[in-house]
């Protein structure tokens, strides 16, 4: 007998988990009741009889928009918790319907932890979200994401004292992660999430600055709690030239080169910038 036959499911229940499937995964109808028809077109209430008995208080179609139901609140529920920000732009019941539902049938879950459910939804907001307000809820869509990769981010592995941080090759810590937005939206979000999503729905929205371009760096302390800091703008440009692969020396270089009211602020500031990254261990050598 053969690996490959050895692992192989019996097609009976390669049949029987496909079609629970794609019964399960599909949108909820009016009311969160499932949709009558299955997907082949037939009666669900008659199809659903050969794959599921029925019971003395169930029926088979019964049982499965129990299934239904508890498929699409549970992952619903789960993009209420990673895009909390988002969330309370739109109120659960806005974002459920123009978001979460329509970003589920697109992106349904395909791995095991929960804590990776809607990795994909900025790039789909991009894609897919046409309002007026779109700057805003695709660069929300973003932050909350990396609030949600740097709080699961790999533990930070320490830099040698003996590596030469100039022209070392050198990468950012996985948790660290830059910004450089058209408003200050990790002042907007901090207030945001202070109350819960309902009480946005009847009070103004907190104050949003812009006006000019923000540079902030996100971050996991030595402590595990997630901080953030309004960084200068050379800061920003020496950090996401390390983040592309370059190195201190390069970065600063290109700086010199591209920016120079951020070149005067490097030239002022860099010796109190390095000893900031290194004692918040953001940078880590590039292998």
């Amino acid at each position: 007998m053969t690996n490959e036959t050895q692992t192989k499911p019996p097609a009976e229940l390669l049949s029987l988990q496909t079609w629970f499937s794609e019964i399960i995964t599909r949108a909820l109808g009016e009311n969160d009741q499932i949709e009558s028809i299955a997907p082949s077109g037939r009666l669900l209430s008659e199809e659903a009889a050969e794959f599921v008995c029925s019971g003395p208080n169930l029926t088979a179609d019964r049982k499965m928009e129990i299934y239904n139901r508890q498929y699409w609140w549970r992952l619903i529920s789960i993009l209420h918790e990673n895009f909390p920000g988002l969330t309370r732009l739109f109120g659960h019941e806005d974002f459920n319907a123009s978001i979460a539902v329509p970003f589920l049938v697109d992106h349904p879950s395909e791995d095991w932890s929960l804590s990776k459910l809607g990795d994909k939804l900025e790039s789909w907001l991009q894609d897919h979200y046409t309002a007026g307000d779109k700057s805003l809820v695709v660069h929300m869509a973003a932050l909350d994401w990396a609030y949600q990769e740097s709080f699961f981010a790999p533990p930070s592995v320490l830099i040698s004292p003996e590596v030469d941080l100039v022209s070392a090759p050198l990468t950012l810590q996985k948790h660290v992660k830059l910004f450089k937005i058209p408003f200050d939206l990790f002042s907007f979000r901090s207030m945001f999430l202070k109350e819960e999503v309902e009480f946005w729905i009847q009070s103004d929205f907190p104050p949003l600055l812009k006006g000019r371009d923000y540079f902030f760096v996100l971050y996991r302390g030595h402590d595990n709690r997630l901080s953030y800091r309004e960084i200068e703008e050379g800061q920003w440009a020496l950090l996401e030239g390390i983040s592309r692969g370059l190195t201190l020396q390069e970065s600063c270089d290109c700086l010199e080169e591209t920016n120079e009211e951020g070149a005067t602020e490097a030239r002022s500031f860099l010796v109190e910038w390095i000893q900031e990254w290194i004692r918040g261990n953001w940078l880590n050598k590039r292998y």
